[in-house]
């Protein structure tokens, strides 16, 4: 007989009300007007003025500039002089990896610890949580049940960790994309 686990009563309440939710999201123009209509000419930088001198006093602020002589361009004008624009630049070539110095020199597990190689991320925190700190701390189990424990190996440098691994001292290294050339 087929017993295949079924979703819950729960389960169809929330489905129905996430689906109701992106329904009136999706048509929330029809269900709840703004009141406002998008007929009609939009304003141009040739509609905004400033206000005359003599309008202006302290306590009331000014109109923004117009740009140019107000046909209708832009109501700020364009800066030159932006601080986050880099007008210059220097070619870098394509980076590659130089080639492993090491031969492959596998070390077999030594009180089944696995060694592994972390780079520097705040990411590894709950992983060096779990395992006790960086040493073999923690005892880890296999799907089969055998016990196992892992040493975690800081090596914040992408070759250093790629000889490592070919040189046989850890058994595995895992870094974030940034690392690499």
């Amino acid at each position: 007989m087929n017993e295949s686990p079924k979703p819950k009563p729960l389960f169809f309440i929330v489905l129905g009300m996430v689906v109701l939710a992106l329904l009136g999201y999706a048509f929330r123009g029809v269900l709840f007007p703004s009141g406002t209509t998008a007929t009609g000419p939009k304003p141009t930088a040739s509609d905004v003025r400033p206000a005359a001198p003599s309008a202006v006093t302290p306590s009331t602020p000014s109109a923004p500039p117009v740009s140019g002589d107000g046909n209708g361009e832009s109501v700020e004008a364009a800066d030159s002089n932006a601080p986050t624009t880099v007008k210059e630049y220097t070619y870098v070539a394509r980076e590659t990896l130089p080639p492993v110095k090491e031969k492959s020199d596998y070390q077999p597990l030594v009180n089944r610890t696995v060694k592994f190689a972390l780079n520097v991320w705040a990411g590894w925190a709950p992983i060096i949580l779990q395992n006790n700190g960086s040493d073999a701390g923690a005892k880890w189990k296999t799907p089969g049940g055998e016990e196992f424990q892992v040493e975690l190996v800081l090596i914040d440098d992408p070759v250093a960790m790629r000889d490592a691994y070919a040189a046989g001292q850890v058994h595995i290294g895992w870094a974030t994309l940034d690392m690499l050339p």
